[in-house]
């Protein structure tokens, strides 16, 4: 079963108020903020994380309910949005099992993922873009250490709907 999600902040505004309505997140990425990221990646951004961004730059830790959505708490701003291999994650992919044939193992150095969150708890959050479907990113989360297999969804809103329900 394909999982769809929000593509657009209105989406998103009404997603996480009937899923999740202590979950205050941030003030909007500026258009601005948007394109100085892009400039600095050196692409566009996927359309559904390009639009929660101009929802929500990045996740809250403060002023949320420490019960709602815990997923959505470490994703960056834009302003600290990063390929990969400029994360210093090259002993995490050292230490990658190989769990889905889908996802290859990253190289050392491998820019091909967009790191958007890297949580307290260890959990990252990233946006492949060589595996593109209208025009969206495929979205992964993994956390690891933790024994689980990494999972997708076809895009950032996608994967917004799986983890925060």
């Amino acid at each position: 079963m394909t999982i769809t999600g929000p593509v657009d902040a209105d989406g998103f505004r009404a997603h996480l108020a009937a899923v999740a309505p202590g979950w205050v997140g941030r003030e909007p990425a500026s258009e601005a903020a948007l394109l100085a990221a892009e400039q600095r990646l050196g692409v566009r951004l996927p359309p559904s994380y390009r639009a929660f961004l101009a929802f929500s730059n990045g996740g809250d830790h403060e002023d949320s309910d420490p019960e709602q959505v815990t997923a959505l708490y470490s994703l960056f701003p834009v302003e600290q949005v990063q390929w990969w291999r400029d994360n210093g994650l090259e002993e995490t992919i050292d230490g990658w099992e190989h769990y889905d044939d889908d996802e290859p193992e990253p190289a050392a150095g491998d820019a091909s993922r967009l790191l958007i969150a890297d949580g307290d708890d260890g959990g990252l959050w990233y946006l492949d873009p060589t595996k593109i479907e209208d025009g969206e990113w495929r979205a992964w989360t993994w956390w690891p250490g933790s024994g689980e297999e990494p999972t997708s969804e076809s895009s950032f809103g996608a994967k917004v709907v799986a983890e925060v329900w």
